[in-house]
């Protein structure tokens, strides 16, 4: 079975998945509203789904109801995708080294969801499947230092098929990730329609505006 996302990848790696919790139940709505409160500000909240963050340009985001952290992603007034929050023990890794520091620890975890993706992606996606990790990069996390890393996939026509984004930062003894993602009708793996944004090229419009928002934003509350 393909791996979808980052979130995915990670259960694989630490092959703790009573030790996370997801959004994958989340129900994104089929519209989202454009009348509720607090809608000003360009913060995202985790829990309270009356309260809407403006990135401003038609995009707005809010809380999804479902059984974890998961955010619905909506530009003038059309759902595009959810941004997902989940955490796991760190001691859960195999690369995971207490001495080392917080950057150098999520790089070994960044390292270890690359080679996951790169055997997935060859066994389910062919050999000429093309994956491009992306350079994992210093990221400040609701104030807190962490990681950005990811990886975009295309058919071997050149065409996109999918885009990969996690942000990660270390609280207390845990790996907090925010994930996002995109797949490409026509690509590999394919929309499944939970929760994914439907083009890598809406992802990709909306990432700047995302990242601006996770910098200022507190981080979700997950055990």
């Amino acid at each position: 079975m393909l791996a979808r996302g980052p979130s995915a990848a990670l259960v694989v790696l630490a092959l703790a998945a009573a030790a996370c919790t997801s959004g994958a139940g989340a129900e994104p709505p089929d519209t989202v509203p454009d009348h509720l409160p607090d809608r000003d500000a360009a913060v995202f909240d985790w829990t309270d789904s009356r309260k809407i963050a403006d990135l401003g340009d038609g995009w707005i985001v809010a809380r999804c109801e479902g059984d974890g952290p998961f955010l619905c992603v909506a530009r003038n007034g059309e759902p595009m995708g959810g941004i997902e929050a989940a955490s796991y023990e760190l001691s859960s890794f195999d690369s995971y080294d207490p001495a080392a520091g917080v950057e150098a620890t999520l790089r070994r975890i960044a390292a270890d969801y690359a080679a996951v993706f790169d055997e997935d992606r060859a066994i389910g996606c062919g050999e000429d499947y093309r994956l491009r990790h992306l350079e994992p990069r210093s990221f400040v996390l609701g104030g807190t230092p962490g990681l950005a890393y990811g990886f975009a996939g295309s058919m071997p026509d050149g065409s996109d098929s999918e885009l990969n984004l996690q942000y990660a930062t270390i609280v207390d003894d845990r790996l907090l990730s925010i994930v996002v993602s995109a797949y490409d009708e026509g690509g590999c793996p394919g929309p499944d329609g939970i929760g994914h944004f439907l083009t890598t090229t809406d992802l990709e419009t909306f990432v700047p505006l995302l990242e601006e928002a996770l910098h200022v934003s507190p981080l979700p509350s997950i055990t």
